[in-house]
This record gives C-alpha cells, structure tokens and sequence, in this order.
C-alpha cells in the first residue's frame, strides 16, 4: 500500500527494484511499464539509455570539455562556479 517516486540515471538499480519504470524524453513519457517492458521497448531514446550508447536521439559532447578551460571561461565571463555540493 506504499509507492514511491525515484528519479535516477543508476539503471541497473532501477530496473532491479522497482515494479514499474517511465522514461522521460523531450518532456514527455516516451516509455512505460515493467522493468522487463521497458528492457525490450523499441524506442531510441530507451534503448539509448538503458545501454549508454554514444550514438542515438540524444548527442554527448565526448570526450567532455576540459575542466581548466571551462573554470577559467568562467571566471573571464564572470559567471558563477557550479556548487560543489
């Protein structure tokens, strides 16, 4: 009689614990259904993110921008530094 909402990019926890999974994309749910649904939907964006494949719907900048040069972009432009919460 208890549900919860668990917001996360750990897959492999996800999918081991929880009873129903959505997937998120461009603001919407593009995916839904159990663990094993989910592992199986056809979906780019799902199966980009279930497996971390560098190529797909969604672009990655990698290798990532050098910290030094992002630190010191930063500091020319006077924009804050990310928190190190």
């Amino acid at each position: 009689g208890l549900s919860g909402v668990v917001v996360s990019h750990s897959t492999e926890e996800v999918m081991a614990g929880a009873d129903d999974v959505h997937v998120l994309a461009q603001g919407k749910i593009v995916a839904g259904g159990s663990p094993a649904e989910i592992q199986k939907h056809p979906s780019e964006y799902v199966q980009q993110f279930l497996t971390g494949r560098e190529k797909g719907p969604v672009a990655f900048h990698y290798p990532a921008p050098d910290g030094v040069q992002d630190y010191l972009k930063r500091r020319k432009s006077g924009l804050p530094e990310p928190s190190r919460a």
